[in-house]
C-alpha cells in the first residue's frame, strides 16, 4: 500500500465526521444559503464556459492563479468549476463542480471545500454535478479539464512546476502512471521508481526521462511531452536526457547520483483503479416510503435507467466510482440524507474512501453517468 494511499484512507474514511454529513439537514440549508450570498467568489462564478479554480485556505475560498491550472499541492483542498454550453445550438450553461482533496489535506480544508461545493450547487440551482475527487484517483473527466492533465506537487505552494530560480532549486522527481498520465511529485529516492511507470527529474537545468521497462505507451508519451514542455519553458540553457531502462540507456551517473546511487528497481505496480473497475455493479434505494428511511439493494449486474424512480434517491456502486443520484421528487430527509448515506455505503462495504464519489439529480445527467447506466 502506497503511503499516500495510507493516508487518504485515514483521513477520508472520517469524512462524515466533519460538517459535511450535515448537507442537507434543515438548519444546513438555511445557514449555506445566506452564507452563499455573501461569498465574493461565487459573484462571477459559472456565468460563462471555462474553468475556474479556487484553493482553500483558513476555511476561504482563494482563486487560483490561471497560470496555475492543473497544479495541486498534496497539502491543499481545491474546488475545480467547469462551466460549459449544454449543446452547440444553445446558450443554456451546465456545470461540473469537483472538489479535490490532497492527501495531506486537513479535515478542515477538506470538510470546507466539500461544504462550499454544495454552497456553489445551491447557487447555481441545485443542478451542476458534484465529483469528490482524492489525489492518485482522480476521476477521467477531471483530469480531462486540464489541456496538460495534472501535475501533483508536495506540500503547499512555494513552488510551481515549470519555473526555476537556479541558486535556490531543489532536484525533484515526478511519477507518471496509469492511461491518466497524472504527474505526481514522490520522494527523491532511487526506491521511489517502479519498472512499470514513467519519471521525470527535475534538476532544473537538467530534466531527465527516466521510462520503466514495462512502462505503457500512455505513460511513456505523456513523459516525453512533459518533460519537452519543461525544457521548453527553460531554454537556452536547458538539456533533456532520454533513459530507457528496457533499451539499457538508463546509465547516466548524474541522474543515479541525484537519486541517492542506483539501487535494484521495484516491478510493476498495480493500477488499483482497474482492479476496482471489474467489481460487479449494483444499485441501492434510499426511501422513506414506509414511514422510515430503508436502505436496500434493488439490482446487481447492468444497472438499467429504468431501475432509477423520481421519488427516491438510488446510489449506484459502478466499480471505479460510486454515484448518488437523487430523483427531482425525492422527499427533503431523503435528499438530505443522500450525502450521508453514500458515506456509510462505502465505510459498510469496506469499499475504499479514495473512490470518486459523484453526486447529480435527475434530469442532470452527464455522459459519464451514461457511461455506467445503460438506457
Amino acid at each position: 500500500m502506497s503511503n499516500n494511499k495510507q493516508k487518504i484512507e485515514a483521513k477520508q474514511a472520517k469524512l462524515a465526521d466533519s460538517n459535511v454529513a450535515l448537507i442537507g439537514t434543515k438548519d444546513d440549508i438555511a445557514q449555506r444559503i445566506k452564507a452563499a450570498k455573501t461569498e465574493k467568489e461565487w459573484e462571477k462564478a459559472g456565468i460563462k464556459p471555462g474553468v475556474q479554480v479556487w484553493r482553500i485556505e483558513k476555511f476561504k475560498v482563494v482563486p487560483w492563479p490561471l497560470n496555475r491550472h492543473g497544479e495541486f499541492h498534496a497539502g491543499d483542498s481545491y474546488i475545480v468549476l467547469n462551466t460549459y454550453k449544454k449543446s452547440e445550438n444553445t446558450d443554456a450553461l451546465a456545470w461540473n463542480i469537483h472538489f479535490w482533496l490532497g492527501s495531506e489535506s486537513t479535515q478542515d480544508e477538506y470538510g470546507t471545500a466539500a461544504y462550499k461545493t454544495v454552497e456553489l450547487d445551491d447557487l447555481l440551482g441545485g443542478t451542476p454535478v458534484e465529483f469528490r475527487e482524492c489525489q492518485d484517483f482522480e476521476s477521467h473527466s477531471f483530469v480531462k479539464l486540464f489541456k496538460n492533465g495534472i501535475q501533483i506537487l508536495a506540500g503547499g505552494v512555494d513552488s510551481g512546476f515549470r519555473h526555476v530560480e537556479p541558486k535556490s532549486f531543489k532536484p525533484r522527481l515526478f511519477q507518471i502512471k496509469g492511461k491518466r498520465g497524472v504527474v505526481t511529485e514522490v520522494e527523491l529516492s532511487c526506491d521511489s521508481l517502479n519498472e512499470g511507470d514513467t519519471f521525470i527529474l527535475d534538476n532544473g537545468d537538467d530534466v531527465y526521462l527516466w521510462v520503466g521497462q514495462k512502462s505503457n505507451i500512455d505513460e511513456s508519451w505523456k513523459g516525453v511531452a512533459v518533460s519537452e514542455e519543461l525544457v521548453g519553458c527553460r531554454k537556452p540553457k536547458c538539456k533533456l536526457h532520454r533513459l530507457e531502462q528496457k533499451k539499457g540507456t538508463d546509465n547516466d551517473e548524474g541522474f543515479w547520483k541525484l537519486l541517492g546511487g542506483k539501487k535494484t528497481i521495484r516491478p510493476e505496480e498495480n493500477d488499483e483503479m482497474s482492479t476496482h473497475a471489474h467489481r460487479k455493479h449494483e444499485l441501492y434505494q434510499l426511501s422513506d416510503k414506509s414511514g422510515k428511511l430503508d436502505f436496500k439493494k434493488i439490482a446487481e449486474g447492468t444497472i438499467h435507467y429504468d431501475s432509477f424512480k423520481s421519488d427516491d434517491v438510488f446510489i449506484a456502486d459502478v466499480g471505479d466510482s460510486v454515484i448518488c443520484w437523487v430523483g427531482k421528487n425525492a422527499s427533503k430527509d431523503e435528499k438530505a440524507k443522500a450525502f450521508e448515506y453514500t458515506i456509510k455505503y462505502m465505510d459498510q462495504q469496506k469499499r475504499p474512501p479514495w473512490l470518486p464519489m459523484i453526486k447529480l439529480t435527475q434530469g442532470n445527467e452527464n455522459p459519464g453517468f451514461f457511461h455506467y447506466i445503460k438506457k
